[in-house]
């Protein structure tokens, strides 16, 4: 009689150890991927930053051909602005030449007395946004670039600042006796959202459509280096969502501003800051330039003798 045996199948899969094994492997593989991807990330954002500050440059030198003279700076309330309305900035004047020439259009058709009157506040325009900043919303839309103003903390309303821009400038490059390759024209800010005040933080870089004190959103000035731990001051004190820029004293009437404007360039770029040099070069600067070179570059015609940057 023929006998039959029974193989039993063995079931497949894998151990308590084998599973631990493979999840070690992944993390592993992870860690050292993601750093990388980071990375691969932020060199994309910042290539971004930088062709949107050679844009705003080519913007500026063909308003400059245009009009033979650079936008102002910014205005305030002592009459209506170049355009049709005050504290108006440079940004409003530069609209027909970076493409937002339907903005304009609408802003000039408008019945307001003030920037931050406009209906058109919170118009995103895309090539004023670095990608590295995490954000912003609130009172009106918020930019990431702004001019330079000079090398020191000086008073909003001064029509001698020695940058390339400030309260009501009439700056030709016949004015940049330091030379052009040599002097900033402009620069990055960091945007902040709106804090406890609906209008805040007014006059900080990048509020373009603000209208408190300052340089209402539209400039920066080099007293300080680049990402300084010293915290910006304008209407009051505008710093309390970003931790790397302390501020006692927001909105509690502590810190006053309202004489200086302390404003100073910053990016969410590790190590520094894009600027956008007079010729329409764009260089980025380490936050730990030499402060004399750094406050060298925001003159017109300060006659410096420049170190390396």
């Amino acid at each position: 009689m023929r006998q039959f045996t029974h193989h039993s199948k063995r079931k497949q899969g894998f151990t308590l150890i084998e599973l631990l094994v493979v999840i070690a492997i992944i993390a592993i593989l992870i860690a050292l991927l993601l750093p990388a991807v980071q990375q691969a990330r932020e060199a994309a954002r910042r290539s971004t930053c930088k062709n949107n500050l050679k844009q705003i440059g080519l913007a500026l030198h063909n308003y400059l051909d245009t009009h033979s003279v650079l936008p102002y700076g910014w205005a305030w309330d002592d009459g209506a602005g170049p355009l049709s309305r005050s504290r108006e900035t440079w940004m409003q004047q530069l609209l027909p030449y970076i493409d937002q020439a339907p903005l304009f259009n609408a802003y000039m058709d408008e019945n307001a007395s003030y920037v931050h009157g406009s209906t058109h506040r919170n118009t995103v325009i895309p090539v004023l946004v670095c990608p590295s900043n995490p954000g912003t919303s609130g009172f009106a839309f918020r930019g990431n670039y702004g001019m330079c103003a000079g090398s020191t903390d000086a008073s909003w309303r001064s029509t001698t600042g020695n940058g390339m821009f400030h309260y009501r400038s009439k700056t030709k490059f016949r004015d940049v006796t330091d030379g052009t390759s040599n002097t900033i024209m402009g620069g990055e800010g960091v945007a902040r959202p709106s804090g406890p005040v609906a209008h805040t933080p007014w006059g900080e870089v990048g509020n373009y459509w603000g209208g408190g004190c300052s340089h209402h959103g539209a400039a920066f000035n080099n007293a300080e280096p680049p990402n300084s731990p010293v915290p910006d001051c304008n209407y009051t004190c505008a710093n309390y969502e970003l931790g790397q820029f302390p501020c006692a004293g927001y909105y509690t009437g502590t810190v006053s501003c309202t004489g200086s404007a302390r404003t100073y360039a910053r990016s969410y770029h590790v190590g520094g800051v894009h600027v956008l040099m007079a010729d329409g070069a764009v260089r980025f600067v380490s936050e730990n330039i030499d402060l004399g070179t750094w406050q060298g570059l925001a003159t017109r015609s300060g006659e410096e003798v420049l170190g390396e940057f």
